[in-house]
């Protein structure tokens, strides 16, 4: 056992660190392995400039390091490269946060300028509690008018997705009187199953409570739910083209063997 004296002088020695002048291990002689030291790692103002603008372009992580390997080095290796992919994923994603911000800025700015120019621009944004957009619905005013003309049937698609938010996108559209389709709004929405039914309210608000006579939707449960609930007057029907994609995904083996049977089912 010990003595209590050397027990504490090993105790004082715990987490403390020794310097050494001389190194206890061979140096590297790859000087391309110097990039992976967080001293050595960064981008120059011009490189954030320029990875900037790949993001405003869609640009992947993964190839901006390709296009910037082939610009710094020229043959696209990534040895001389000063900093790592992973580098550039984080720049990315600081560059993501800072354009929701401003997107919706930049989005609100542009439909005040259609409001100024078009009195019956109508645009509706709601937030969630944590400020982020929960549902957005904008329509023109040459469309309102034209509603009450051709509300006789609409379409409501909600299979569209956008690219960076993945936020569906909602339009409503009508048939005018020369078989011309017209977009009676659109709206974007966090949620389908819960901000489908604001959006259908946001509609009816827009339109002066004028409800449309048909309504055709894809088959989906909560959307029925709502529209039973905002439009109850109106008949809702569903797209055929939805109804014979799921008949023929069950009975696409039966149809195999039968091309007659399949042709007249079409």
């Amino acid at each position: 056992m010990p003595c209590p004296v050397e027990a504490k002088r090993k105790w004082s020695m715990v987490g403390v660190t020794k310097y050494f002048k001389e190194h206890n291990h061979d140096l590297t002689k790859k000087f391309d392995l110097v990039k992976i030291l967080s001293a050595h790692r960064g981008f120059s103002r011009i490189k954030k400039k320029f990875i900037r603008l790949l993001h405003d372009c869609n640009v992947g992580p993964s190839r901006m390091v390709q296009i910037r390997s082939l610009v710094h080095s020229g043959d696209g290796s990534l040895s001389s490269m000063p900093y790592i992919p992973a580098d550039v994923t984080n720049l990315k994603a600081k560059y993501r946060r800072e354009s929701r911000l401003d997107d919706i800025e930049d989005t609100i700015g542009y439909f005040e300028e259609k409001a100024k120019a078009d009195n019956d621009f109508f645009y509706r944004i709601r937030l969630d509690d944590e400020d982020h957009v929960r549902n957005m619905y904008w329509v023109d005013g040459a469309a309102r008018r034209a509603y009450k003309h051709f509300r006789d049937c609409i379409s409501f698609d909600a299979t569209y997705l956008t690219n960076m938010c993945k936020m569906p996108c909602d339009p409503f559209i009508g048939i005018n009187n020369h078989n011309q389709s017209l977009q009676f709004g659109c709206g974007l929405v966090q949620n389908e199953d819960t901000d489908g039914y604001r959006l259908f309210k946001t509609f009816l608000e827009c339109m002066d409570g004028l409800a449309p006579m048909n309504i055709i939707t894809d088959q989906d449960v909560s959307m029925r739910a709502g529209i039973e609930e905002v439009f109850p007057s109106a008949v809702h029907r569903h797209y055929r083209w939805h109804i014979i994609k799921k008949d023929e995904e069950t009975l696409g083996p039966f149809f195999a063997d039968r091309p007659e049977l399949h042709k007249a089912f079409e």
